[in-house]
């Protein structure tokens, strides 16, 4: 898979001649920071990555809920995004820990699929071993107490306020998003991104 996201980026580039901006949620997160870290000439042409929901470090909790349903095997996509399993490993080894493009990466540390998700230990936790420029938005920590930093799923950061806001500012202004660059008054105090809502 990570071979088509390495395709597609330099296949997008090719054709516009311009750099882009990748935006990933989930494995998808995953399979861009396997395409940057092993493939460097996706790294001359993307601007930014903003990364939603990453399990970079892989869940702990994932392969636990395989045991859930002992009848159905557990698929191999989820046996790869175990906590220490082969293929986090070695994404994680030789700098791939760290960001290769400015990277913004927002997570919830209330993700029902991918756990630990938070504080520095959080799985979507990207290091800046580099100094290219990153940031760990973890919402709750942003927004403490507040609707947008309460019960965030693993899904509701996609229409989240203050991640789209993030995003934005990434895309806007370069480099990694920046809290200090959002509202964070207004947005913390919103449940969903502005013409959305729960029932969206």
């Amino acid at each position: 898979m990570q071979e088509y996201v390495a395709y597609a980026i330099n296949y997008v580039f090719g054709i516009t001649n311009r750099d882009l901006s990748v935006i990933a949620w989930s494995q998808g997160n995953l399979d861009t920071q396997w395409a940057l870290k092993h493939w460097p000439s996706t790294c001359d042409v993307v601007s930014d990555f903003i990364s939603i929901s990453a399990d970079f470090h892989g869940s702990r909790f994932l392969t636990a809920q395989c045991s859930r349903f002992p009848i159905l095997p557990c698929p191999p996509s989820i046996i790869q995004q175990g906590y220490d399993a082969n293929f986090i490993t070695t994404l994680r080894s030789d700098g791939g820990d760290s960001a290769y493009v400015p990277t913004t990466s927002i997570y919830s540390a209330a993700d029902e699929f991918i756990q630990p998700q938070s504080g520095p230990g959080a799985s979507a936790f990207i290091n800046d071993a580099c100094g290219i420029g990153a940031t760990n938005n973890e919402l709750q920590v942003i927004c403490n107490g507040r609707p947008a930093g309460s019960f965030v799923t693993h899904e509701g950061v996609l229409y989240n306020p203050v991640a789209f806001a993030l995003a934005v500012d990434a895309l806007i202004n370069g480099g990694p998003g920046s809290t200090s660059q959002i509202d964070l008054t207004t947005l913390c105090g919103q449940v969903a991104t502005e013409g959305l809502s729960l029932t969206d």
